[in-house]
């Protein structure tokens, strides 16, 4: 009897140790959950650019990271790569995939290319702001939709911020030198009118 209370009390002591250091819910927690709370790699919105039987390819445009971590003692860090080769596709994430579609993508890094951590669905667009995630289930459906357009931290590619700021830049540099321009206009004028005066 006393080894029985011994063992009871030592199973009640782990589980508490477990309950308090949140390994439980890690242990316990469902896909989705793992989808939305950076149990990965990389959460990634781009569009298809090639794929085989195997592996897919996929242009990035974006990254999601939650604000909510499910590994609070030792969070993953968020990679952030500007293209990736996804490798050992199974049927169910590859059977509808065509070059041009856009997903998103749980990845986490082997060596240098990625698998599948949690799930790749197809989005039907890549503004995170407004796409709709599409998964087996229309509950499924809605939570990844509001958690991308809502809840996640969105980054964009690193390459198409430097080309949204050359291209600000080029405005700047037209604006500014129409401005300018103007003002040199202008005064020429005033300077012509006010001798003409005299």
């Amino acid at each position: 009897m006393v080894n029985l209370l011994k063992s009871i009390t030592f199973c009640i002591a782990f589980l508490a140790m477990l309950i308090a250091s949140g390994s439980v819910s890690t242990l316990a927690a469902s896909w989705d959950y793992r989808f939305t709370h950076n149990d990965h790699d990389t959460l990634i919105i781009g569009e298809v650019v090639s794929l085989n039987e195997h592996n897919i390819n996929v242009e990035v445009e974006g990254y999601i990271v939650s604000p909510f971590d499910i590994n609070t003692q030792n969070p993953r860090k968020q990679l952030r790569p500007h293209f990736v080769t996804v490798v050992n596709i199974r049927d169910v994430w590859a059977s509808d995939l065509e070059i041009g579609n856009y997903v998103i993508a749980s990845l986490n890094s082997i060596g240098d290319h990625y698998e599948v951590a949690w799930g790749l669905f197809l989005v039907d667009s890549l503004n995170h702001k407004t796409l709709n995630v599409l998964t087996y289930s229309r509950t499924y459906d809605e939570e990844l939709t509001d958690f991308v357009n809502n809840v996640g931290i969105y980054t964009a590619n690193d390459n198409n911020s430097q080309e949204n700021s050359l291209s600000f830049k080029y405005i700047l540099f037209v604006f500014l030198g129409t401005g300018v321009s103007i003002v040199l206009f202008g005064a020429t004028l005033y300077v012509l009118r006010y001798k003409y005066k005299k």
